[in-house]
């Protein structure tokens, strides 16, 4: 699938360039736009504490790039186990 690439773009700890930190933002954010997808939420789903972990690891990030896309998809994250906590009482 589709997710599993964009982790492993994301979760690359290899940076050996500004090139790949661009690599892993843009995955991070496209990961982030996945997850605010409403007709996506089932299958992305299984994959929302791997993305949580994955977050959490960026935030030490260098780069400012990579720690605002996970902030970014960390809120979107929390929205979404949220908004259904709430929609299911």
């Amino acid at each position: 699938m589709v997710v599993n690439r964009l982790l492993a773009f994301a979760q690359d700890s290899t940076q050996r360039s500004d090139l790949e930190d661009d690599l892993k933002s843009h995955a991070l954010h496209i990961l982030r736009s996945l997850t605010h997808d409403s007709g996506l939420a089932q299958d992305i789903f299984p994959y929302l504490r791997v993305l949580l972990n994955l977050c959490l690891e960026n935030f030490n990030s260098a780069k400012w790039s990579v720690r605002n896309a996970s902030l970014q998809l960390f809120g979107k994250i929390l929205l979404s186990v949220f908004s259904k906590k709430i929609h299911s009482k």
